[in-house]
């Protein structure tokens, strides 16, 4: 958006807004900010805020189904990482974007990673091992229970994987109950929904117990 020179929009919606902390940052450069959010009582703390000039409780699909042709930015920050697929979700915003407007979100990013072997777990045992087409992640349980010998009384560390067909769909579940995203899968929907991809960033959207979370930040324009 700073290449193209845009500095003001008159009319934005924050998508899945939550308790309204994106709201203050989008305040001045909407002439009208409108908010969405399934949950009732984070739309209750948004309008707390004072910053939106209309907010609503709906699902995002459905709300930006209400939309046609007639918003200049949407913006989805750490919202799609409740959503799988997001092809519903390209298809709502295409039909509710003016020609040349702005969509912009973040995402948790998917990749493949032989990284695998946590402390207490030797690349030769049979939990560290990751087979080619299907590496391994090993997570340590969150709860640990003190005491005993090492290994003992320590909840058992979960498996997770990231498969070739995983890295093909393009998104995945993860342990934290939180989808993650290729940056192929983004670019494709957005061919296939009349979008240009104008800024793509890696960036770390949260840290989760002091651990940076790896992730996407993404500004698509409408092409139609």
């Amino acid at each position: 958006m700073e290449e193209k020179r845009v500095t003001s929009f008159a009319s934005v919606l924050d998508a899945g807004c939550g308790t309204g902390l994106v709201g203050p940052l989008l305040r001045n450069i909407s002439t009208h900010l409108a908010g969405l959010d399934i949950s009732p009582e984070m739309v209750k703390q948004a309008e707390a805020r004072a910053v939106y000039d209309s907010l609503e409780v709906g699902e995002i699909v459905e709300g930006l189904g209400k939309y046609t042709k007639n918003l200049d930015l949407v913006v989805a920050a750490d919202v799609f990482v409740y959503f799988g697929a997001l092809e519903a979700v390209f298809e709502a915003t295409s039909l509710a974007l003016r020609k040349g407007a702005w969509f912009a979100f973040t995402l948790e990013r998917l990749h493949q990673t032989q990284d695998a072997t946590p402390e207490g777990i030797s690349s030769g045992d049979k939990k560290g091992e990751s087979k080619p087409d299907q590496p391994l992640i090993v997570v340590a349980s969150e709860k640990q229970v003190p005491g005993g010998a090492e290994g003992e009384g320590a909840a058992p560390a979960r498996e997770y994987t990231v498969s070739d067909s995983d890295v093909e769909r393009g998104w995945k579940l993860q342990l934290t109950g939180r989808f993650a995203h290729t940056r192929e899968y983004v670019e494709k929907l957005s061919r296939e929904h009349n979008f240009k991809v104008m800024q793509h960033a890696e960036i770390v959207p949260r840290s989760d117990n002091g651990k940076d979370i790896q992730g996407h930040l993404f500004v698509l324009q409408a092409t139609r």
